[in-house]
């Protein structure tokens, strides 16, 4: 049963091991323990730095006693003091024409003309993004602005640099480096021998200042652009590729002066890692004309996305329907197979046609950056790299172990169960009795949230249920009021003023649907150092229990940019670019908010915040709600597994285009244990369904909120809740200690390494779905029980069926060649003794006489 799993994870832990090593040092908790036990001192730590990866030391120094972590800045300083030539003396110069070809590495002494030089360099950058004005034709006409969907690209135009910027940025021609003063290591630049340009805390600050407000500009532009794009012209593209090539570039720029400083009088962890991300150009190493091939791959994939309109089931006539105000409704609502299996197909078919060559050039790309910093890497290097900075690992292996011994026993009893009542809907021709179910069946685009299924999988009908929906509906509950709970789950606990809540909640934008509009995926999309939009989240939204959940969650991703906006800039240093669009996250934020969201969907926080009336506090009602939860939740987790493990084997080049479809769809039996209505073609492109495949990690991040929010939730509850009543009743609201809490790490972001960050929301500084699989227990219990008395198979994905049915059609291809050979064999047989038994022509001649 696990060979084909096995052989996965052995890839995986192959491309793993092609990353480049840290010079067997142990995790940093380990050095930190030998540190604070005195079986290693200070000294002998600071004599290993130069087999120490980008702010391993600054990691270690970050969780030792102050003693400690200050004798270690004293030795490091001492070493470089110790090391450092003494300057020979200068010769007297000829007297010579001054050319002021020489002063890029000027110092800066006076303030104001430091101000005055960053305004200069930032209006320089920003007329990187801006697009050029087409050139009128003959007769003063404007040429067509946007002649369709798809984008050609063609190089950026971007001119100059900017104050103490480099000119020869990394990167520029796709090689990655520009002279011998840098190296490779963890898939980023790093100072290499000769590194110059010493920076403590204050200096460090200053230069964070300069870089952030050339960005500052630069991300402005990139904003404007994606904003119109995704939500009122969809024929913006060109912009926004523009724009988008043009702030990569900028980012590919500071990438290459980051390199230039040396670090080791830096002691603040937080200056640290935005230093190291800095170094870290990821997609901006690729050259100018790369760029802008890149961007246009991104834009022409969303096009494909968002543009599609299908026809109605009952009306052929009627072909504007969208996905979002349309298909997704009715594939939730509907019970009607054929209904289902239509707007599956059509939907897929109109997304994926011609979408797969956009999809490789945007692998390739990707591809070509990372093997412009490591020869032996590859495009999942940039994905997996948050976490090698965080000193996790091998974050995929880790994450497929805790779903192969952790979540999949589990999901597999909710995947029987519900494969017991869909044949009871649908009838025994439609659900296969073992196997991968229909995807169309589920209720969702990619059956990722079986949310629609729970009045048909809810345990007891005669308990009391979520019905969340019905719920909303008969109290007059609109999408606003929604919007103003999830704010109300983070303003309760004193994250944010009411006011700002009101305001966070307007930001929740829903694009006019007949507008065209590029709706793409709930997301968050940064204002760029504006206080009153520092991050705006475009998501049509219905009243439901799955959307109710994904709007808690995109309050926590808005409130940990507000946090770090307010937090980078009361420390005068900007707000970086890594921490803008997603390379760097860990995802915790989405665990903290899956953490709040299991707050507010607990009896007690739906009668809190919806007024929803819940007498039933049985056994049976409860395991209704844990339905409702685990329907929401667990799919999502099996879907995920999937796209992740394609996205890591397409990206190491392990999968020719023309089977992108079918190592998808082998990957979707595999975990989720479902298979298309009907055959799939190496011409169709079904991962592009969902929209998420251009969003960086986004996979992975709602697989480590996903599993982590239930150790964060029970945390929480341990630390702040009510020690009188069960987990499964925990819900709190009104408390600023935990508030607090959860600032602290918001504030952080990728500051500290992941496993601190984890300590602080969880208690533990491991991954684990102990928490996950503890919380299900009595509903995975009642599950086997069913299972087990209606002849439920008790797993359900699809890795024994298929290899059953290649060896039942083995043995019947045999079965069928040997009687074939038989009956040849007979027949050759039987024409021989006629023709032995048969009279020569003298006989017969004889015979006639």
């Amino acid at each position: 049963m696990r060979v084909v799993r096995v052989a996965a994870l052995c890839a995986l832990l192959a491309a793993a091991a092609a990353q480049p090593d840290t010079e067997d040092l142990p995790p940093v908790d380990e050095l930190v323990q030998q540190l604070v036990s005195g079986e290693l001192t200070p000294k002998q730590v600071v004599l290993m730095t130069p087999n120490m990866p980008p702010g391993y030391l600054n990691d270690v120094k970050h969780s030792l006693p102050d003693e400690l972590k200050q004798q270690i800045v004293e030795l490091v300083h001492g070493m470089a003091a110790e090391t450092e030539p003494e300057p020979e003396p200068e010769p007297q110069p000829e007297p010579e024409e001054q050319t002021g070809e020489d002063d890029e590495e000027e110092d800066y002494t006076d303030d104001s003309d430091l101000e005055e030089e960053e305004d200069g360099a930032a209006e320089q950058s920003a007329d990187l993004q801006a697009a050029e004005e087409p050139a009128a034709a003959p007769g003063g006409e404007q040429p067509p602005q946007y002649p369709g969907p798809v984008l050609r690209a063609s190089a950026v135009e971007t001119t100059g640099g900017s104050a103490g910027l480099r000119a020869d940025p990394i990167g520029d021609s796709g090689s990655g480096s520009s002279g011998g003063s840098s190296s490779v290591s963890e898939g980023g630049v790093v100072p290499g021998v000769g590194s110059s340009t010493p920076l403590d805390n204050t200096s460090a600050a200053k230069k964070l200042l300069e870089f952030s407000k050339i960005e500052k500009k630069a991300c402005q532009a990139r904003f404007n652009d994606a904003f119109n794009f995704y939500t009122k012209d969809p024929t913006g593209g060109p912009s926004k590729v523009t724009s988008e090539a043009g702030y990569m570039k900028v980012w590919r720029e500071f990438a290459g002066n980051a390199t230039q400083y040396d670090l080791s009088g830096i002691d603040r962890t937080d200056l640290m890692a935005v230093f190291m991300l800095l170094r870290h150009a990821g997609p901006a190493a690729l050259s100018d004309s790369q760029l802008s091939e890149l961007s246009t791959a991104i834009t022409n994939l969303e096009t494909k996305f968002a543009t599609p309109r299908v026809c109605d089931f009952y009306d052929s006539s009627k072909c504007d329907l969208q996905l979002y105000r349309d298909i997704r409704v009715k594939l939730a609502a509907s019970t009607d197979r054929d209904e289902l299996k239509h707007y599956w197909l059509a939907w897929r078919g109109a997304v994926g046609r011609d979408a797969a060559p956009h999809y490789q050039k945007y692998v390739n790309l990707l591809n070509i950056a990372a093997k412009s910093k490591d020869p032996d890497s590859d495009g999942s290097a940039l994905l997996l790299y948050p976490y090698r900075h965080g000193n996790v690992g091998s974050i995929v292996s880790l994450l497929e172990e805790l779903w192969e011994e952790h979540i999949s026993p589990v999901y597999e009893q909710l995947h029987s169960y519900a494969r017991l009542r869909l044949r009871q809907r649908y009838g025994v021709d439609a659900v296969p009795e073992e196997g991968p179910i229909p995807a169309h069946l589920f209720g969702s685009l990619e059956a990722d949230d079986w949310s629609a299924l729970e009045p048909l999988l809810r345990p007891f009908d005669n308990a009391s249920s979520v019905d969340f929906h019905r719920q909303c509906n008969s109290r007059n509950i609109a999408v606003g009021r929604l919007k103003r709970e999830a704010g109300s789950c983070y303003s309760d606990l004193g994250l944010i003023e009411p006011s700002t809540t009101e305001l966070a909640m307007s930001e929740l934008d829903v694009a006019d649907t007949n507008s065209g509009s590029v709706l793409f995926l709930p997301r968050v999309l940064d204002g760029c150092h504006t206080e009153s939009r520092t991050s705006l989240a475009v998501y049509p939204t219905n009243t439901t229990l799955s959307d109710y959940v994904e709007l808690i969650e995109l309050f926590a991703t808005m409130q940990r940019f507000r946090e770090r906006y307010y937090s980078l800039a009361a420390d005068n240093i900007g707000f970086p670019y890594k921490d803008r669009i997603g390379y760097n996250d860990y995802g915790l934020e989405l665990a903290i908010g899956g953490a709040r969201a299991l707050s507010a969907i607990s009896p007690e926080g739906l009668k809190q915040k919806l007024s929803f009336q819940l007498p039933d506090t049985s056994e049976q009602a409860a395991l209704n709600f844990r339905m409702a939860e685990a329907l929401k939740l667990l799919p999502r987790l099996a879907a995920s597994m999937a796209a992740v493990r394609w996205q890591s084997e397409v990206l190491s080049g392990s999968v020719p285009l023309d089977q992108y479809n079918n190592k998808w769809w082998e990957l979707k039996r595999e975990y989720q244990g479902v298979s298309p209505p009907e055959s799939r073609g190496t011409e169709q492109f079904d991962a592009l369904a969902d929209g998420t495949l251009t969003l960086p990690n986004y996979h992975i991040r709602r697989l480590i909120g996903g599993i982590v929010m239930f150790s964060v939730h029970k945390h929480h509850c341990t630390m702040y809740g009510d020690s009188a009543k069960p987990l499964s009743e925990c819900a709190i609201f009104d408390d600023t200690k935990l508030g607090e809490s959860i600032k602290s790490v918001l504030v952080s972001g990728n500051s500290k390494p992941f496993k601190d960050q984890l300590l602080a929301v969880t208690g533990e500084r491991d991954l684990s779905a102990a928490a996950l699989v503890e919380r299900m227990q009595p509903l995975t219990e009642w599950v086997m029980a069913y299972n087990e008395e209606h002849g439920g198979e008790g797993g359900g994905v699809s890795e024994n069926t298929e290899m059953i049915a290649i060896i039942v059609g083995v043995v019947i291809a045999i079965i069928v060649i040997g009687l074939i050979i038989f009956f040849v064999v007979a027949r050759r047989k039987q024409k021989y003794q006629d023709y032995k038994g048969a009279p020569t022509r003298e006989g017969q001649a004889a015979q006639h006489a």
